[in-house]
């Protein structure tokens, strides 16, 4: 055979082509080896076999196959734009951009190279650029379907969710039957509140690919949020089926179920949530036995490690003095903000968290301390075990004298996400200080700031606007970590929030608190009760649709307006 057969290198080629068109990437592959067996710098051959590469999942040779090709012709735009696909496989997309700038430099009429480097540009977290490119390739191609879904997920991420759905919307115009656009139409109108649309969408989804287990739990998420339980629950059901490792929605299922107070058989399933990249890490190094809840702990050393928010910390921080009454060395891990206040719990002693961690004969994370020491709704106590220091009660009580009835006040809570899903809850555990305008005229009131964080300068902002709501003392500058909070609220005779850390604070101090709570409600908070088993002062005042705060302050002011009026303290 003559290896510089031009004739048969020509025809093994076109044979080759063939089957790649024909859908036969396996005897493509083959017959591309062969061409360059005669012909090492075949550059179509080395391109399409780098192509056929790619496309059986192999980016790693894809990369060495296409750059033997350009060394060969540097001026191939589709050269540049498919290792840029394979680079983008590899995660790798600050190589991919490079190879897209030479792809667009080369064809700057060319849609998909600027598709393709808007998808660089979000995964550099350039989103601007990256819009701009997408924008690019959409007024190149106003057809093309995945610049459209690209661009509605980005601009989501951007927290733009009306022309995220317009984005998805107009892709579906081009392709009804595109699954990505109704999955992320869905998210965005989840984030929007238009819960049932939103639940519709994920439906319509899951008819395109059933088996899709994100949009299953999605879906699970939002009949929960919309306090469908059953629905909810067969939805995680399915996904867990489909996917038994898949810890997010074990995790989910729990909440629904803690929810229903059904907590035997939440416990079990909230500790998936150790696996989740979320939580795993607040494990690492840690090399002592987990307590199993059964060991004798008399004598022994246990770490109980805090996790979560900080609400989450001081909610279940009730159960950690139960370990120092089975004869157990318990050093409780918390943000530096708890470590004053916690180090009151009866038995208990404190470790500031990022500090080294103490030897320890045991560990556990706080919220499985339920599951270990077998917590049910019936042996749940809602009486007080948090205490104020009492010098700080003292201080507050000097700069708080004269007040009728003192009020707390909190309308933010810190952004925090759900798990496995884009629906953002920051929005919907905040409300505007100005909701609270219509409490202005309910006499004998003195209102105190709790609110910390930016949200706090909303206050002064409004001030400066003429803010013709409630006047509100605001003395959270000498506000430094929760023991200062806790000498504060200890003065007060109410605290109105909504779901906060204060919240648990207030609770667990035995004050009395009222938790105005979204419709996304906690399932600490759940929609049945007005009350709450965890802390024997909570009222609940619930949203009765997403985003009605109006008839949350209406009921919160008729709820003021019926307490007697006690007379100034002096």
């Amino acid at each position: 055979m003559e290896l510089q057969n031009p004739t048969l290198v020509r025809t093994l080629f076109q044979r080759a082509f063939a089957a790649h068109n024909a859908g036969n990437v396996d005897a493509a592959t083959a017959l591309y080896a062969q061409v360059l067996a005669l012909a090492p710098q075949h550059f179509d051959a080395l391109h399409l076999s780098g192509v056929a590469a790619l496309q059986k999942n192999d980016p790693a040779k894809a990369v060495e196959l296409i750059t033997r090709a350009l060394k060969a012709d540097k001026t191939q735009q589709a050269a540049f734009s498919n290792r840029a696909a394979a680079y983008l496989a590899l995660n790798n997309p600050k190589a991919a951009l490079a190879d897209l700038d030479q792809a667009v430099a080369l064809a700057p009429r060319q849609a998909e190279a600027h598709y393709n480097r808007g998808k660089a540009l979000m995964a550099l977290g350039r989103h601007d650029e990256a819009l701009t490119a997408l924008d690019r390739a959409l007024a190149l191609n106003p057809r093309h379907v995945d610049a459209h879904v690209t661009r509605g997920t980005l601009v989501e991420e951007q927290g733009n969710y009306p022309e995220a759905v317009a984005a998805a919307e107009r892709a579906l115009a081009l392709d009804a039957n595109k699954f990505e656009a109704r999955f992320n139409r869905a998210h965005a109108l989840g984030a929007l509140g238009e819960t049932q649309a939103a639940i519709d969408g994920y439906t319509a989804a899951l008819a395109l690919v059933p088996g899709h287990v994100s949009a299953l739990n999605n879906r699970g998420n939002l009949y929960r949020y919309a306090n469908r339980f059953d629905a909810a629950l067969a939805d995680y059901a399915r996904a867990g089926t489909l996917d038994p490792q898949f810890s997010h929605v074990r995790v989910n299922a729990a909440l629904c179920l803690f929810a229903l107070e059904r907590f035997a058989d939440a416990w079990p399933l909230y500790e998936w949530r150790l696996v989740t990249p979320e939580l795993s890490p607040i494990l690492d190094g840690v090399i002592a036995p987990r307590w199993d809840g059964r060991t004798p702990l008399a004598g022994k050393r246990i770490l109980v490690i805090g996790e979560q928010g900080l609400g989450d910390i001081l909610q279940f921080s009730r159960f950690a003095p139960a370990l120092a009454k089975m004869g157990a060395d318990v050093r409780l891990e918390v943000p530096a903000a708890l470590t004053h206040l916690l180090g009151r719990l009866p038995g208990v002693s404190i470790h500031e968290k990022g500090q080294p961690r103490p030897p320890t004969d045991f560990h556990i994370p706080l919220l499985s301390l339920p599951l270990a020491l077998g917590v049910t709704a019936e042996t749940i106590s809602g009486a007080p075990y948090l205490s104020a220091d009492p010098g700080k009660v003292a201080a507050w009580a000097a700069r708080t004298q004269g007040a009728a009835l003192k009020v707390g006040l909190v309308w933010a809570g810190s952004p925090q996400k759900g798990f496995d899903s884009k629906l953002s809850i920051a929005a919907v555990r905040a409300l505007p200080l100005k909701a609270f305008a219509p409490l202005r005229a309910i006499p004998g009131v003195t209102w105190f700031s709790l609110q910390k964080g930016e949200p706090a300068a909303e206050l002064p902002a409004l001030k400066a606007a003429g803010w013709d709501g409630p006047e509100i003392v605001d003395l959270t500058g000498d506000i430094h970590d929760f023991d200062d909070t806790a000498g504060f609220v200890a003065n007060l005779d109410l605290v109105i929030s909504c779901d906060t850390s204060v919240v648990h604070l207030a609770g667990g101090l035995g004050k009395t608190v009222w938790v105005l709570n979204r419709t996304y409600g906690c399932w600490r908070f759940p929609p049945h009760r007005t009350d709450s088993p965890w802390y024997r002062g909570a009222r609940v005042f619930h949203q009765p649709s997403f985003g009605d705060w109006d008839a949350v302050i209406a009921d919160v002011k008729a709820a003021l307006e019926a307490i007697p009026s006690p007379s100034p303290s002096g």
